[in-house]
């Protein structure tokens, strides 16, 4: 007898759920650190307020909906997954749930408010805090990093702002340092996080290469602090969170509740300390807190259209401001990953099709970006 699919779901949402419950957590040191690290779409390349892309038909989008839930649920079913997903098209949420537990001792569920370690998608706020502030006429993205930075060495004199966002101003990437593994357990303030790589040679001339890191988004942070005259994250707060209604988004102190991490289905990952990452991969949100983010970069709400078109715009190596932007299979996609000890997430937006998917895991070996380029698939089918 061949059992119905909603019994079979049902069924192995059950084994997971004793599955996770009967195995005790221990604490495991990764061997390696890997730094890295809803919709509204965009006119060409951004419009105030535009949407491309039609409304997915109530009946269409059902299906759609249930096709991504199904293939979501065996994923969790096999212990490939745990998290929660956003995906929405036209103006339409066709997808918003949680899947496998936030805590498996507590056997709490993953919801679309769960809160979850963003990692490096922390970047796009940290990028869009600058153009805040440019906008607000008190910093210049041309502007040398040094102008708002205490003691700044003679070697980062040639190095501005923008070559900050960019990635592409020289400066060593301090994560991967050979002692950065035994202190990312550590609290750390910015100013410590700087000084390890305050006296470092520059690895090329700023504006002359790329070079993925995080020390670059540390700089900006500090600068933020400095202008703003705030701490990063309440800056992020008052200027980004509070007027968005995004109640389960801040900067991760360690004070508030969030999903627990694990490196594999019931064990407990490395218990990373995220001041050590500051505005480089600090932050939490949950996917319907970045459904709002997502709406509301797309219109005047935060950055006005000629700030929000530079920083969607390719400068070095696909990568604008706190973006990747690339062409795939013939479609513009702005994307950005992120992994840390205990959590994997990655956010993918396709303008030209309105479709907008959001994958965050408190399960450091989901596929995230597999999982969203399967489930832009099936949107788009």
């Amino acid at each position: 007898m061949r059992l119905p699919r909603h019994v079979l779901v049902g069924l192995a949402a059950l084994v997971v759920l004793a599955f996770f419950a009967l195995r005790p957590g221990d604490q495991t040191v990764p061997s390696a650190w890997r730094p890295t690290g809803g919709l509204n779409a965009m006119a060409n390349p951004v419009g105030a307020g535009a949407l491309q892309g039609q409304a997915v038909p109530v009946g269409q989008s059902q299906d759609r909906g249930q096709a991504m839930d199904g293939y979501l649920t065996d994923l969790m079913g096999s212990g490939r997954f745990s998290g929660a997903v956003l995906v929405a098209q036209g103006g339409q949420v066709l997808l918003s749930k949680g899947y496998g537990l936030a805590d498996t001792m507590q056997v709490a569920p993953n919801t679309p408010q769960t809160r979850f370690r963003l990692a490096s998608m922390s970047k796009q706020f940290t990028a869009v805090a600058i153009l805040i502030l440019q906008a607000q006429g008190r910093l210049n993205l041309n502007d040398p990093a040094c102008t708002y930075l205490p003691s700044c060495p003679d070697a980062w004199g040639p190095i501005t702002i923008r070559h900050l966002l960019t990635h592409s101003s020289g400066l060593p990437n301090y994560t991967d340092f050979a002692g950065f593994d035994g202190s990312a357990g550590q609290a750390t303030t910015p100013d410590e996080l700087i000084s390890r790589f305050r006296d470092m040679p520059l690895r090329f001339a700023p504006g002359s290469a790329f070079s993925y890191g995080n020390s670059g988004y540390v700089l900006l942070g500090r600068i933020i602090e400095q202008v703003s005259g705030q701490s990063y994250g309440d800056f992020l707060r008052t200027a980004i969170f509070e007027p968005l209604g995004m109640n389960d988004s801040g900067y991760d102190d360690g004070s508030v509740a969030r999903a627990v991490s694990y490196s594999r289905i019931g064990q407990i990952a490395f218990g990373i300390n995220t001041t050590t990452l500051f505005a480089a991969g600090g932050l939490y949100s949950s996917v319907d807190d970045l459904y709002k983010w997502d709406q509301a970069l797309y219109s005047d709400r935060l950055l006005p259209a000629n700030l929000r078109n530079e920083m969607f715009t390719p400068a070095m190596q696909n990568y604008g401001y706190g973006w990747f932007i690339q062409q795939r299979s013939g479609r513009r996609v702005i994307y950005h990953p992120g992994w840390i000890s205990g959590a994997a997430t990655y956010s993918a937006h396709l303008p030209d099709q309105g479709l907008t998917v959001i994958v965050l895991s408190n399960l450091e070996t989901a596929n995230v970006q597999g999982i969203s380029d399967q489930l832009i698939e099936l949107a788009l089918r």
